[in-house]
C-alpha cells in the first residue's frame, strides 16, 4: 500500500481537541485552559496513566473482522484503573505504525501504548520492526517473560516475535494478536508494565 502523510493525520482526527480532554500532560494543560478558556475542573483525568491501544491488522482496519483482541485489552487496563485515551485499528504497514508510535509518544499523548497483532512470522507482520525503530531503549525482559509463560501452555509462543521498549518516557508493548493469547499475556505482564511506566516517568 502506498502511505501518505495525510493518512498518519487522518488517524489522529478521532482525538478530542476540545472539552473534556483526556489525554494531554499537564503542560499542554495550560495551553488548553489559555485557547479555549476552560477551568481547570474540566480537565478531567489527566493525572491518571494514559493508555493507547493499537490493534495492527488490515482486516480489522477494513472492518473484515472484529476487533477482538483490542476489546480485551480495553477491558483490562480498564479494571486496573488506567485510561484509554485512544483506540483504533491500523494496517499492518510499517511506515504507519512507527509514525503513529513516534506522534504519540513525542507528543504525550498516552504513557503505554499497547499494541496487538502483526507480531507473528506472517509475510505482513511488521509491529516489532515498526515499534524497534522507534524506541530509545529495548524492555527486553517483557516479551521474554511473555514467551516463556505462554510456552508453559503452547510450544508455538516461540514463534511470537513481540517486542518492547521506551522512547522518551513512554513505554510500547507488543501483545499477541489472538484474544485468548491477549488476556494471558496482559494478566502475567501488566503490573510490571505498570511499575515500568513510573519508572521511566520517575514516578517511583
Amino acid at each position: 500500500m502506498i502511505v501518505t502523510e495525510d493518512l498518519c493525520v487522518l488517524l489522529f482526527n478521532d482525538l478530542p481537541t476540545f472539552g473534556f480532554v483526556l489525554y494531554y500532560s499537564m503542560n499542554v494543560k495550560k495551553e488548553l485552559m489559555r485557547k479555549f478558556s476552560i477551568k481547570i475542573e474540566n480537565v478531567w483525568r489527566y493525572d491518571l496513566m494514559k493508555v493507547a491501544i493499537i490493534t495492527a491488522s488490515t482486516a480489522v482496519y477494513k472492518g473484515e473482522q472484529a476487533d477482538n483482541s483490542g476489546k480485551v485489552i480495553r477491558e483490562m487496563v480498564e479494571s486496573a484503573g488506567l485510561d484509554v485515551v485512544f483506540m483504533k485499528a491500523l494496517p499492518t504497514d510499517k511506515t504507519v505504525l512507527s509514525t503513529v508510535f513516534q506522534r504519540m509518544a513525542d507528543g504525550n499523548l498516552a504513557d503505554l501504548i499497547l499494541t496487538t497483532g502483526g507480531a507473528g512470522c506472517g509475510p505482513d507482520d511488521c509491529t516489532p520492526e515498526a515499534t524497534m525503530e522507534v524506541i530509545d531503549r529495548p524492555l527486553l525482559g517483557i516479551p521474554e517473560g511473555m514467551r516463556a509463560h505462554m510456552l508453559t501452555l503452547t510450544k508455538r509462543a516461540m514463534l511470537n516475535r513481540a517486542a518492547a521498549g521506551i522512547r522518551g518516557n513512554v513505554v510500547i508493548v507488543n501483545l499477541p494478536g489472538k484474544a485468548g493469547a491477549v488476556k494471558e499475556c496482559l494478566g502475567y505482564i501488566l503490573p510490571e508494565v505498570i511499575h515500568a511506566v513510573e519508572v521511566a516517568q520517575g514516578r517511583k
